[in-house]
């Protein structure tokens, strides 16, 4: 599809401003400025000496865990989160091109890869969305990082991102002349206008489980499914098995043998079987949903319903768009939405695509910002989630 291509040529149409130091350029500083942190030059020691851009590899200690982050670039910050079983690797090829224009800031979240609890592993009650934001915004203080322009985020990743628009547009908009983050010179760096950060979602997970699942399945069978030797069991099986491939394969998505690798390697490692279960099982979309819903009403302060645009893969099996279009119309009625053709994993199989398609939004975004003018019009691929359920739907009736 030419959507993606029609609107990488705003890419260049703001320069980064605001220009802040790469983190990983003095480590030894930044650990000096703030002994807590326990910021590391090296990956951690566990790290596969050819992880995707381990280059950019850091260990910190922040919110309760160790991180695996990597930091690349100078300007605005951008953070990336990756979805459910996945890792900072499934941003790899997009992060030297988002490098060239921003500060990229990409975790392992908590409970996945190699970021670990600092007094072990991590109970589902850890994983819950909004305790994942906090401790993201803590990473970000010990960083010495400002909150983002953007976050962008894959499947659940999304969510997640949009739990931290949400929370961060809601404190801002109680307390305007504060900072929430309680660091004030670092809140002084968001542009005027932009109450929170700039929700970018490729194939977001925001179809909440029947109602009959969440009350009477999920109370047993999440402790069931998150127990250490089910994990461990499921780590040994998953590679003998060909579990891996068969579950990348049912996404739609198309990878090759590099993209797939570190997913094997992930899943021969019970602690992050455990803890990607774990952050699937303790995923409240219905509070995320009903929230973003009410942030979006009348009476609500300015800057509350969060800025989102999101990239649907049309042969996606996992969140299709068939299902998650009427979500995001009903409760999210203001973002922008696009379907290139891809699976669920999309931001990897047209990563170039996909990168370029962040630049010319965040782009678009931050000059809305600057003078105080809606410029989504100016994004001539932009389309509602209404106008995609729509054609959706045409498509449906017209198919024989």
């Amino acid at each position: 599809m030419s959507a993606p291509r029609a609107v990488a040529k705003a890419a260049g149409a703001l320069a980064p401003s605001a220009a802040f130091a790469d983190p990983s350029a003095d480590p030894a500083a930044n650990a000096a400025a703030n002994p807590t942190a326990e910021i590391s030059p090296n990956p951690p020691a566990d790290l596969p000496a050819d992880w995707p851009q381990r280059q950019h590899s850091r260990a910190i200690n922040a919110g309760g865990w160790r991180w695996h982050v990597q930091v690349a670039g100078r300007g605005p910050v951008l953070v990336l989160l990756h979805g459910t079983g996945a890792s900072a690797h499934s941003w790899a090829e997009l992060l030297p091109a988002l490098a060239a224009q921003y500060t990229v800031v990409v975790p392992d979240l908590p409970g996945h890869g190699y970021t670990r609890g600092e007094r072990g592993p991590a109970a589902p009650a850890d994983l819950t969305l909004p305790r994942i934001v906090t401790a993201l915004r803590a990473l970000l203080i010990a960083l010495h990082l400002p909150p983002p322009q953007a976050v962008a985020g894959h499947s659940a990743g999304a969510a997640l991102a949009l739990r931290w628009a949400l929370d961060l547009g809601r404190e801002r908009g109680l307390h305007p002349d504060g900072h929430p983050d309680g660091q004030p010179d670092r809140d002084k760096t968001t542009p005027p206008g932009m109450a929170a950060p700039l929700v970018l979602g490729f194939a977001p997970s925001l179809v909440a489980p029947p109602a009959l699942y969440t009350q009477w399945v999920a109370p047993w069978m999440t402790p069931l499914s998150t127990a250490g030797w089910v994990a461990g069991l499921t780590a040994r099986w998953a590679g003998p098995s060909g579990l891996v491939d068969r579950l990348l394969d049912s996404t739609g998505s198309s990878l090759s043998t590099a993209q797939r690798m570190p997913y094997r390697r992930l899943f021969a490692d019970a602690g992050h079987v455990r803890g990607s279960v774990g952050f699937m099982a303790a995923a409240d979309l219905p509070r995320l949903l009903s929230d973003a819903r009410l942030a979006g009403s009348a009476g609500q302060p300015a800057g509350a319903a969060p800025r989102c645009a999101f990239v649907l893969g049309t042969r996606d099996s996992w969140v299709p768009a068939s299902a998650v279009l009427p979500v995001i119309g009903r409760d999210l009625p203001q973002a922008e939405v696009l379907q290139w053709e891809g699976g669920h994993l999309v931001h990897e199989e047209r990563a170039a695509e996909a990168a370029a398609w962040m630049l010319a939004r965040m782009a678009v975004d931050r000059r809305s910002a600057d003078d105080g003018v809606d410029r989504s019009a100016d994004h001539s691929a932009n389309r509602s989630a209404d106008d995609s359920a729509k054609d959706s739907a045409k498509d449906s009736a017209a198919a024989p």
